[in-house]
């Protein structure tokens, strides 16, 4: 309304100054009518286009405002999302530093086992090496056993058969000669022939004989030894055994005769001589029951001589081939087994 007063007044000098007719006034009033209208819809429009600016500048304000609100929600997110970053990227790096100190020390336990394996390879080629020297030598040392073990039971050997033949000697010169014979009384030569002639007579059979029996003479000649041996006459009972085994090589009492010769040079202490004879009822009557006792009195009498470790190895030959027996265990007890 204040515009239209305010194009009146205007209008009034024009008006004033012209002559008006009432149509033009009707005109002109239809057409300030038109121009109110007109400014009535630019106004309407202004407001319009206000209350719209004004609506889209609260519009703009609030997406602004949300826009910054998600920037900061973001801002946070992001910084939260660097921090959880920022914790991962230590946590590997720890990782990765314990892996490297884990693969450090794995390496090096790897390298002292490979060093641990190399000595134990180098001390088992040792140890092989050392085995087979002590094999190779364990050899040598029973071969050299053996071969000194022959040289002493061939010295053994040469020692009774020295021993013998000292004792023949002996025996002989102690026999009475021709000469001296003459020199004696009829009488006294008769009382000496006497004694002579009743030992040659076979004496009876003592109680602790050997349960073998031949029968006859080869019997009574067998026993007239044994006799000689129970009465402690060692030299006249392995004199008498030695005639028995001259008149009877091939007697099943044969064994027994030759191991009482050997029993009866250990009671004289002639042990050399009854490692001898001990050694031929091993060698020519393997099979017969004196064989292991004949082994164990050699054992002994080595024993006697001072040869301890030729001792052993004949008391390990009885238990090797005789285990069974009697005098294996007195073998044993012997090697302190």
């Amino acid at each position: 309304m204040k515009k239209r007063l305010f194009i009146a007044a205007l209008a009034l000098p024009f008006l004033s100054g012209c002559v008006a007719s009432e149509q033009d006034v009707v005109s002109l009033d239809l057409r300030m009518r038109s121009v109110d209208n007109r400014l009535v819809n630019v106004e309407q429009k202004l407001a319009a286009i206000e209350n719209q600016q004004m609506g889209s500048v609260e519009s703009m304000q609030i997406r602004q405002a949300e826009v910054g609100n998600r920037t900061d929600q973001m801002a946070n997110e992001l910084l939260q999302i660097k921090g959880q970053l920022d914790d991962n990227s230590n946590s590997v790096q720890k990782l990765r530093k314990q892996q490297q100190a884990e693969d450090e020390q794995l390496a090096s336990r790897l390298a002292e086992m490979e060093a641990r394996v190399q000595e134990l390879m180098e001390r088992l080629n040792m140890a092989t090496s050392d085995l087979q020297s002590t094999t190779t030598e364990l050899r040598r040392y029973k071969d050299l056993q053996a071969k000194e073990a022959a040289e002493r039971a061939l010295q053994a050997a040469k020692r009774a058969e020295a021993a013998e033949k000292k004792s023949k000697e002996v025996a002989q010169q102690r026999e009475i000669t021709p000469a001296q014979q003459k020199k004696k009384p009829a009488a006294e030569s008769a009382d000496e022939e006497a004694p002579k002639k009743t030992a040659a007579a076979p004496a009876a059979a003592p109680a602790a004989a050997p349960a073998k029996k031949s029968g006859g003479a080869e019997q009574d000649a067998y026993d007239a030894a044994y006799a000689l041996y129970t009465a402690g006459q060692f030299k006249k009972s392995s004199s008498a055994f030695s005639d028995f085994l001259d008149r009877y090589p091939k007697s099943n009492l044969a064994p027994n005769a030759r191991f009482w010769i050997g029993d009866s040079y250990f009671s004289q202490k002639e042990y050399e001589l009854a490692i001898l004879e001990y050694q031929k009822v091993i060698a020519d009557y393997p099979t017969d029951a004196k064989a292991p006792a004949a082994l164990l009195k050699q054992g002994l009498a080595f024993e006697k001589v001072g040869d301890k470790q030729t001792a052993n190895i004949v008391y390990q030959k009885l238990l090797d081939e005789y285990p069974k027996s009697e005098q294996a265990t007195t073998a044993k007890e012997k090697l302190g087994k």
